[in-house]
């Protein structure tokens, strides 16, 4: 700001260095950039938060019949959903900030991992709920009798599919 050079040994470093430099002139620029660098330290505050919260995040498993803990237990996974939503908002608030630049593109990495573990988690949802409707179907004696290559066909897939 200054274009002033000093040396900042504490033996010889004086008031006198900043007055003689006329930094009490540059006070406007200097509260600026203390101010862009209190923000930017806000933002990668939040960011990291974020990313610690995210590292960190445990999927829960329930048991269904007697397959053992195989599937997501769908009401706290939907509270991950929830959390997902709110932390890609606060991602998107961050993205248009000003002082974000420094960290823009980590930001826009999260948002967008963030964006994909919570399709992922939609579709597995969908499809755990689409699994246990067939499952009920061709597990039924009266279906394995009546559809019984079908359900020796579902028996093979679900096999495969849960190993």
């Amino acid at each position: 700001v200054t274009k002033s050079a000093f040396r900042l040994e504490a033996a010889v470093f004086k008031l006198n260095d900043l007055i003689d430099i006329g930094l009490d002139s540059h006070s406007n620029a200097i509260q600026e950039i203390c101010k862009s660098a209190k923000k930017e330290q806000e933002l990668e505050s939040k960011m990291r938060a974020i990313e610690e919260e995210w590292n960190e995040q445990m999927l829960n498993f329930v048991s269904y019949k007697d397959y053992g803990e195989i599937i997501f237990d769908k009401e706290y996974t939907e509270r991950l959903l929830e959390q997902l939503e709110d932390a890609q908002e606060q991602l998107a608030q961050m993205l248009t900030s000003k002082y974000v630049q420094p960290l823009r593109i980590e930001v826009a990495n999260w948002s967008e991992k963030l964006k994909s573990i919570s399709e992922v988690l939609e579709l597995w949802l969908e499809v755990q709920e689409l699994w246990m409707s067939v499952e009920s179907v061709f597990t039924n004696s009266t279906t394995i009798k009546e559809m019984p290559a079908e359900s020796k066909r579902f028996s093979r897939v679900d096999r495969s599919w849960l190993k």
